[in-house]
């Protein structure tokens, strides 16, 4: 599934490729947009493994979610709280980009 392919390329493949295939998200919203492809991006962000994190930020941030899930909103606002400084960075880049979407009492 698309989902198991996401996984697969944020858990081990080059940034190179992840920014190709982060780009291909970013002109298919009605994909990026699904719970089931946001669902698969906050079991990513569960990780312990920063690089595995930064590369799912990455995505998060550059899909440009209009529609995140309150899994998400949540996944990213654990992410900042952790103790990485790239996560923590990316994690905010990502909530910044949501905007207004993400203006919860969670993240406030």
């Amino acid at each position: 599934s698309i989902c198991d392919s996401l996984k697969i390329f944020i858990t081990s493949t080059p940034p190179v490729v992840i920014k190709n295939i982060t780009d291909s998200l970013a002109k298919t919203p009605c994909l990026v947009n699904t719970k089931m492809i946001q669902k698969e991006l906050v079991t990513l962000l569960q990780s312990k493994d920063a690089s595995i994190l930064l590369n799912a930020l990455y995505t998060i941030t550059s899909a440009n979610l209009a529609h995140p899930i309150p899994d998400v909103i949540a996944a990213l606002a654990h992410a900042i709280s952790g103790g990485h400084r790239d996560v923590h960075k990316a994690a905010c880049k990502a909530l910044g980009n949501m905007r207004q979407q993400v203006a919860t009492q969670e993240v406030i």
